[in-house]
């Protein structure tokens, strides 16, 4: 059994890179707190801790958490189990290697869940799912306009230094949709331009099985509403019905 496990170990060894450090995630309840408790420790060098990590590996990070024993509510498993995920994720790990203040590491948290796909709970078929190539798609697309927003967000506010190229590739700054324009009609005009290049993408991305079923369900939802209202009006008003009922 111990040269199993040996072997085992040396098999995820084998798998990581050099420089790889380990995080340490404890959870855990007390009786004597009425809120959870959190610590996120990160080491200035990775040291070993013995007994720690399944294998040997430095230790780097280390986060505690602690929550009431008589909350049901707050799975400290669970908790555990995410932030393990949390740490799995490159783009996480490479934030919290530098982060300095706690908005921080809880930006680019929320950051992990925009880039997270989210199955619903209960029975669901695989039937039902976005292909794989869909969904990385979105994501790209997604990334894409939000890198676009933050660059117009950004050169706003940058330097002078700071124009040069990016604003020739980007073309000109955007206009107040509230400002006035000296045109008959030109913020509708100008709305139509910067809307036209999205303009095929607001159909394409509505065409997929999802989309159908919330339309039909919707829409009968409202239409048996609307019957079955009429119906009763027009038994308590003896078919007396107008056209504005």
């Amino acid at each position: 059994f111990d040269s199993m496990v040996k072997a085992r170990k040396q098999d995820i060894l084998s798998c990581m890179e050099d420089g790889t450090e380990g995080a340490i995630v404890l959870v855990g309840t007390l009786d004597d707190i009425d809120k959870p408790i959190v610590a996120f420790v990160r080491l200035a060098e990775a040291i070993v801790m013995p007994n720690t990590i399944e294998v040997s590996l430095p230790v780097r990070f280390i986060f505690i958490l602690l929550t009431p024993s008589d909350n049901m509510n707050m799975d400290h498993h669970e908790i555990g189990r995410s932030f393990c995920t949390l740490m799995s994720n490159p783009a996480f790990h490479n934030v919290a290697y530098r982060v300095e203040e706690k908005q921080e590491l809880l930006h680019a948290i929320n950051e992990f869940l925009d880039d997270s796909v989210v199955l619903p709970p209960g029975d669901w078929d695989r039937k039902h799912i976005l292909p794989i190539n869909e969904i990385m798609e979105m994501r790209q697309r997604r990334k894409a306009r939000k890198g676009q927003n933050d660059g117009d967000g950004g050169g706003d506010g940058g330097g002078p230094g700071d124009d040069g190229g990016d604003d020739k590739d980007k073309g000109p700054p955007k206009r107040n949709p509230m400002q006035r324009t000296s045109v008959p009609f030109g913020g509708l005009i100008d709305d139509i331009k910067n809307r036209y290049p999205q303009f095929l993408s607001d159909f394409k991305d509505g065409l997929n099985s999802q989309c159908l079923a919330a339309t039909i369900f919707i829409y009968f939802a409202a239409l048996s509403g609307a019957i079955a209202f009429g119906g009763i009006m027009g038994t308590k008003t003896e078919n007396d019905i107008g056209i504005s009922e």
